[in-house]
């Protein structure tokens, strides 16, 4: 069971999915690689994305943000190739792969925290990480870039949190950031998960 914590429209799109376990990225890992396109997408992508990490990617983007399966795929594609510019695994456990894509009107954020497993992501401190800050962001409309200004959210929010795996404690800081008003609500899923079965 993993727990997903969603801000509450009309907020800001937040979302932390919590708990995730070396039992569950392999399971996640296991039923990704069985839908059609996603093995041959992958071998395609940077291959810090071709294992279970790029599976827990794929498996986030349609699970905990909603998009389809080759929405997903786009997406990671995209993501790769921001990647190749230079690495967003900005030390502490954590990076941040990001994109700017037409796929959304708004910018989207969301969290996995892995609980007992790191992953090695060429990090700017060599360390692997725990934690992953996903970041999309719509085109502006002046330039087609794939670089998303991250305006320092999460730096700050990494700064709250003090490397912490604790769900609460990024909820506590994306709360004082972007003074959200609404409460976050709580689901848990089971795996695969709706849009895998």
């Amino acid at each position: 069971m993993i727990t997903i914590h969603r801000t509450t429209p009309p907020e800001p799109t937040f979302d932390i999915a919590s708990g995730i376990s070396s039992d569950h990225v392999a399971a996640i890992h296991a039923v990704v690689q069985q839908a059609p396109g996603v093995p041959e997408v992958q071998r395609q992508l940077e291959p810090k994305f071709r294992g279970e990490l790029g599976s827990c990617l794929i498996w986030a983007l349609v699970r905990v943000f909603g998009f389809t399966r080759p929405m997903a795929l786009q997406l990671m594609q995209r993501i790769s190739r921001r990647e190749e510019l230079g690495t967003t695994g900005i030390g502490m456990g954590t990076a941040i792969p990001h994109t700017r894509t037409d796929l959304v009107s708004a910018r989207m954020s969301g969290v996995l925290l892995f609980s007992d497993q790191a992953f090695d992501y060429e990090s700017i401190d060599l360390e692997p990480i725990h934690t992953l800050c996903i970041d999309l962001a719509p085109f502006d409309p002046l330039g087609m870039s794939l670089r998303v200004d991250l305006d320092r959210t999460f730096l700050t929010i990494l700064r709250d949190v003090d490397g912490a795996r604790d769900p609460a404690a990024f909820q506590a800081a994306y709360t004082r950031r972007f003074q959200l008003q609404q409460p976050w609500h709580e689901e848990r899923v089971e795996l695969p998960g709706a849009g895998w079965s």
